[in-house]
Parts: structure tokens; sequence; C-alpha cells
């Protein structure tokens, strides 16, 4: 992810619409440079050399050596405008960096375009069926339809029809998710429609875990229309889920639901459901629990990709573990030892794209310190975050050349220290 990519520049004196809009005709984007304790300076770029680096997919998560005369500005890309029905860069933004220094992140300003009514609506049984009531219904496919729109006008502008869904965990507020999907979308190229999918989590106190806890069964429920729901839309080919901490029972659960159904209907949960990878980190799941979820009930074959992070180091998975009193530990620590001799069968004699990538902190010291617990190393680990890119922007398999994870046996991989340095 230390790509650096050239860029030629120029300054230019000239601001405002009509400036803006002479500079396109004659070839040139606007942009505009800020940051490092300088002041903004406008520069303009010439729009066949900016188009030809965009298209290369590092382009959004590299740093930009910026050239202007004899001046080099190391900048990384904050925004970036395109046309919505042509292909044209119309301006970017650029935020100049300084080795060392953190880059500080802000939420911008949030608009909130629908809300449907409250579940569960209102439902009678009429000769055996459930019938919800007429009022309730055409409110609630009123929401949907305003959704549906949202997602489509976004799918518009990508090359890759997918979405890409995170579900957070424990303690976390909608800030921290969106923080989270931001800088994976970034790092994934900007490509396909990025979805932040929230629930009531970070309760203080000493109860928070507790009451997050029944926050997550709480919106299973949600969780699951949201992904049956996007899966009917035709102009989505694919649905990525990522799940962190508790939020992966969240997501399991919802699509353990979904697979019973669809399966119950004689159907393939793959094609139906549409879910190409599906990504557990740091798992808060008893080991036991997930065997019978994600291989009693068949849940392994509803992906195309099924992906486990798990760490040893992982404390707050261990704090959990005593919690609870998991007799077989719980799948965030999950090591080859740990699996039962059932699970280790069933695993061993199928045909599932199940893999489980572990993650040993200990002897690679890569991680930040941002995560005392050492729970957030999908994100904070460069080389846990780099490979979960490589699967899902480059959609990879572990193994070499594009993913030189080591593997242990059987579907478990280690990811080694200076991981992918290798590559």
């Amino acid at each position: 992810m230390a790509d650096q990519l050239d860029l030629v520049a120029e300054f230019r004196t000239d601001t405002g619409k009509g400036s803006s809009r002479r500079l396109r005709r004659a070839g040139k984007v606007p942009a505009i440079i800020y940051g490092a304790g300088r002041e903004p300076r406008a520069l303009t770029f010439d729009h066949n050399d900016l188009f030809k680096a965009a298209e290369n997919e590092s382009f959004f998560s590299s740093v930009l050596n910026v050239k202007v005369g004899d001046n080099v500005r190391p900048s990384i890309l904050k925004d970036i405008q395109v046309h919505p029905a042509k292909r044209r860069i119309l301006h970017i933004d650029l935020q100049r960096i300084v080795e060392g220094e953190k880059i500080k992140m802000t939420r911008g300003e949030i608009t909130e375009i629908v809300r449907g009514p409250n579940s569960p609506i209102p439902y009678q049984e009429v000769d055996g069926k459930i019938v919800e009531d007429p009022e309730y219904f055409a409110m609630r496919q009123a929401a949907a339809e305003v959704f549906r729109k949202a997602i489509v006008k976004h799918l518009a502008l990508t090359p890759r029809k997918e979405v890409f869904i995170f579900v957070h965990g424990f303690h976390n507020s909608f800030d921290d998710a969106a923080f989270t999907m931001a800088e994976l979308w970034h790092f994934l190229g900007r490509y396909g429609v990025p979805i932040v999918y929230t629930w009531p989590a970070g309760h203080p106190g000493i109860f928070g875990y507790t009451y997050d806890r029944e926050s997550s069964e709480f919106t299973t429920f949600h969780l699951r229309e949201i992904i049956q729901f996007i899966a009917t839309f035709p102009e989505v080919e694919k649905i990525n889920l990522i799940a962190h901490s508790r939020g992966t029972d969240v997501a399991v659960t919802a699509l353990r639901e979904l697979t019973i159904e669809v399966r119950a209907k004689g159907l393939d949960p793959k094609k139906e459901l549409k879910i190409h990878n599906f990504v557990l980190a740091a798992p808060d799941l008893d080991v036991q629990v997930a065997e019978q979820r994600l291989i009693g009930d068949y849940m392994a074959w509803s992906a195309d990709r099924f992906t486990i992070y798990t760490s040893p180091a992982d404390r707050a998975i261990g704090w959990s573990n005593k919690l609870f009193a998991s007799p077989k530990g719980r799948i965030g620590n999950l090591s080859v030892e740990d699996m039962t001799d059932e699970a280790r069968t069933v695993m061993e004699r199928s045909n599932s794209n199940l893999y489980i990538i572990n993650f040993m902190s200990s002897t690679d010291k890569s991680d930040s310190n941002a995560d005392s617990f050492g729970h957030s190393y999908f994100r904070n680990a460069p080389t846990v975050s780099s490979d979960l890119i490589l699967m899902l922007r480059d959609d990879l398999d572990p193994g070499p050349p594009g993913r030189p994870l080591e593997q242990l046996g059987g579907y478990f991989w280690r990811v080694p220290p200076g991981y992918p340095a290798s590559n």
C-alpha cells in the first residue's frame, strides 16, 4: 500500500466556475491541494494523463508525487469528481502529506435520504398465510425503492457492479464504522459501492458488552432484510460481506437464516444471495456454535469465498472466552489444534472455499498502537489489511504468487511477517 505515482501539474491563478469550464474545454482538470500547515493552492492537470493514471487501481491508495515546476509535493487523493455520464474527470482534491505525520480523518455532513417504518409492521394471518397491513407495507416499499435507486445510481459510476457491506463490532460508534469502511473502500481503489451497516453498539459502562450483545441479536432481522433486498437488484452482480468482532455474530446469524430459507425452496444460496466474499475478522463466536452454524447448516457453501481472520494474541476475544467459558474457545483465537475431529473430517472431505487465516502479532510488529487489545488487526496491521485488500480488490485465493500466505495445513494459513513483500 506504499505505492507511489508521479503526476505533473501547473499552478493556476483563475478560479471559479467560469475558469473551471474553460479549463475543461481545453483538456485540463482543475484541482486543489491543501494541508501540511500551508495555504491551499489551485492546480491544473492534463486530463488525458490524469485519466490514464486513474485507470490504475493503485491511484486511489498510493502516494501521489505532484510535480509543479522543480518542486515535488507528496500527496494523497482526498476527493474526485467525475461526469455522471461521460468518461471524464471534473475535479480532484489533494492533501499534502508529511512523513511521520498522522492524517486526521473527519466525518462530513450526513443527510438522511429515507426512513422506513419501524419493524415489525402490523400483519394478520389469513388462510395460513401472513398478510402485512397494506398501509405499512406501502410505506416500506416506498422507502425500499428510494434505497434501491440510491444504490443503482452509485453502481452506474463504477465498472465493478459489486457492493461491499461492512458490519462493525462491539463498542463501535457510527463514526468508527464509517471511518473503517471509508479506509477499506479507499484501498480497494474506490470500486463498487460501499455500505456501512450500523447497529446500536457502544453502550458505556460495565454492562456495555451485555447491552451490545443483545443489540446484535436485535439487529439480525434488519441485516437479513438488507442482504435479501440488495440481492434482488439485477444491477448488483456480487455482494461482499465483511464483519468484525460482535458484528460477525450478526452477519453469520443473518446469512444462516437466509441460507436455510433459500435451501428450503430448493434453490442455490450462492446464486440467490450473490455473496461473493464473506469475511469474518476477529470473530467473537464460540468455536462449537460456529461449527454448527457454518458447517452443520451448510453456510460455508453459501458464499464463493469464506474467509476467517484469527489471532491468538487477540485479548478482547480472550476476555470474551473467559466470560462465556467456551469449552473449545472462540473462533477469533482459533488455531489448527482447536478444530474438533468432526469438523476437521467434514472440511477435509468438502469442496468449500473456506480459508482460516492466522495472524501472529507476537512475531509481526507491524500492527499499530491504535488498538491496545490487538482486536482490530484487520485494519491496524498493514500485513493483514494488505491481505484483505488483495482478496477483495484482486479477487485472489490464498497462495503464491498473488497472496503469498504460509499454508499451515488444510484450510489454515498464516500471515508471515513483512507480508506481502515476497509478492
